[in-house]
């Protein structure tokens, strides 16, 4: 029984549902594929857009922040060969990959920047994900996080003679 509970407190964790965007948009869902990852690992999401007007989106980017509210990256979703359009009768539904997040452990808001014919806006703390260490190769600890900055760095060191 604790089990399925945390089973199904899992699942609600990777997926939200209806956000108003704006007048027009609603985020109907926001799908993470886990919540919790490894530093460097990939993380995959799924959005699903409606609106009450057609329009195209000309600006769509993912944006990653830390707690503290300081922009880490955006993951921008355009492409010469893709039109994002979304009507009433058809939503816009999206599979992202990000192929690798080499972050230092905490957490990490997401929020979404879109704009097009109907206007530009951007949506804050949509989702949340971890990042959790990725043991040492090298044998030596690592130092706090609070002192390696955002990127967890990989390296070669050769000594020379």
């Amino acid at each position: 029984m604790i089990a399925e509970y945390l089973a199904a407190d899992a699942a609600a964790m990777r997926e939200q549902q209806d956000h108003q965007l704006d007048s027009t948009l609603v985020l109907k869902r926001f799908h993470m594929s886990q919540t919790i990852i490894e530093s460097g690992d990939a993380l995959t999401l799924g959005l699903e857009l409606e609106s009450t007007v057609d329009q195209v989106l000309s600006e769509l980017c993912l944006l990653i922040y830390t707690e503290a509210g300081q922009r880490v990256a955006i993951v921008d979703l355009r492409s010469e060969n893709m039109v994002f359009r979304v009507r009433p009768d058809a939503p816009l539904r999206l599979t992202i990959t990000v192929d690798r997040l080499p972050l230092i452990e905490g957490e990490y808001p997401l929020g979404l920047f879109f704009g097009g014919n109907q206007g530009q806006n951007a949506a804050m703390q949509l989702r949340t994900f971890s990042v959790m260490p990725r043991p040492a190769k090298h044998g030596a600890a690592p130092y706090p996080a609070e002192y390696r900055g955002l990127l967890e760095v990989t390296r070669t060191v050769e000594m020379q003679a």
